[in-house]
């Protein structure tokens, strides 16, 4: 994410990032669920169904998650600490050191802060 960004499709900053990388683990639970449920709606059309579908789905769906968060884990934590470091510029205000365009302390930094 660090390195590739849509900034030929649209404007994205620094807090966009942050917000991506964060939900990420969501993001491939989410299509774990998705490419799941397609999979039982296959079987049940075709008739070779098993009856304990739900279970197996949740229980892929977690450890996709968890798989998503360890690979992810350092970047994780490097961001969710990061949000804390504000530094003071010339004009008395503050900014965030790893997104200098994001103000400290506005609605944007503290719907940072929450997620972190």
């Amino acid at each position: 994410v660090d390195f590739v960004t849509p900034l030929c499709l649209m404007e994205w900053s620094k807090s966009d990032t942050f917000f991506l990388q964060l939900l990420l683990p969501l993001i491939f639970a989410g299509l774990t669920a998705f490419k799941m449920l397609v999979q039982h709606l296959i079987r049940r059309a075709s008739g070779t169904e098993k009856a304990e579908w739900r279970s197996e789905i949740v229980q892929c769906v977690k450890r996709r998650f968890l798989s998503a968060s360890i690979m992810v884990y350092h970047t994780l934590c490097l961001r969710c600490f990061e949000v804390f470091r504000c530094e003071a510029y010339p004009d008395g205000e503050q900014y965030m050191v790893f997104a200098p365009q994001t103000q400290c302390w506005t609605t944007t930094h503290k719907a940072m802060v929450g997620v972190s």
